[in-house]
């Protein structure tokens, strides 16, 4: 007997009837098929067969003219090359938003979302990829922002070239370094002879634009434009960056004599 196509839902399962061994025998799939009003069949597939192939309601679109539609194209015919091309070229210039982004995230806050978006999108039609690695795709977005015409492109310009000098030292190489302790157990004899040098990680940032003090200010929570970055100060210092074995980023700035030492 055909099923009918107001046939509510299934009942539940019977239970399983035990066999002459004590093994309990599965029900046949011709008695889960019993349902309220419905008549039996010897088999449920059909069913579900039958609703796959129901017409979609007016007003509905198919799965396939969704994914066509996706695609750029209509249903039952792939996308042109052309169209095809394009959502990879979108989709290509994206990443390297994404990218640049990821680097700068203070320089993100910094700007604006909005902001940001313009200036990095117009770095990736002017600077091609041409490195393996996404990290260093945004080495030159520094200079480049140097060069726009943003009305404080020296301040966001030294902003980004901090915050690629806090990924470089994170990058750097790996050095044991020793701390108090350990030099305080030093015979004193060995002092005339000691020679100290500088960790791989250190690096030394000139700051003549307040770039260091703009990138503090992003980093609380409570930061907002355009009254924080107004508050930034412009002072020229020079500021030693280096990472601690923890793996994080520090940076203090340095006195004359420090700097003269260095």
């Amino acid at each position: 007997m055909p099923h009918s196509p107001n046939c509510p839902s299934l009942e539940a399962t019977p239970a399983s009837s035990p066999t002459p061994g004590g093994r309990r025998r599965s029900p046949s799939r011709a008695s889960t098929a019993k349902s309220a009003g419905c008549a039996s069949s010897s088999s449920w597939w059909p069913t579900w067969r039958w609703l796959r192939r129901a017409e979609p309601r007016t007003g509905t679109v198919s799965t396939e003219e969704r994914l066509a539609g996706r695609r750029g194209g209509t249903a039952g015919r792939p996308a042109s090359p052309a169209v095809g091309l394009s959502i990879y070229s979108r989709a290509y210039r994206s990443r390297l938003v994404e990218a640049l982004i990821n680097d700068h995230e203070k320089l993100h806050r910094f700007l604006g979302a909005e902001n940001f978006q313009t200036l990095a999108e117009a770095y990736v039609i002017s600077h091609p990829s041409r490195v393996r690695s996404l990290r260093h795709y945004g080495t030159q977005f520094p200079e480049f922002l140097e060069g726009s015409n943003h009305p404080d492109a020296a301040r966001i310009s030294a902003l980004g070239a901090f915050e690629r000098l806090l990924l470089d030292v994170y990058d750097a190489e790996f050095a044991n370094q020793p701390d108090y302790e350990q030099l305080s157990r030093l015979p004193p004899e060995h002092w005339p002879a000691l020679q100290l040098s500088i960790h791989p990680s250190a690096r030394l940032f000139s700051d003549a634009h307040g770039a260091v003090a703009a990138w503090q200010a992003c980093n609380n929570p409570e930061f907002s434009l355009p009254q924080e970055a107004a508050k930034t100060e412009q002072s020229a210092l020079t500021w030693i960056v280096w990472r601690d074995r923890p793996r994080v980023c520090q940076f203090r700035h340095l006195g004359d004599d420090e700097r003269s030492a260095l």
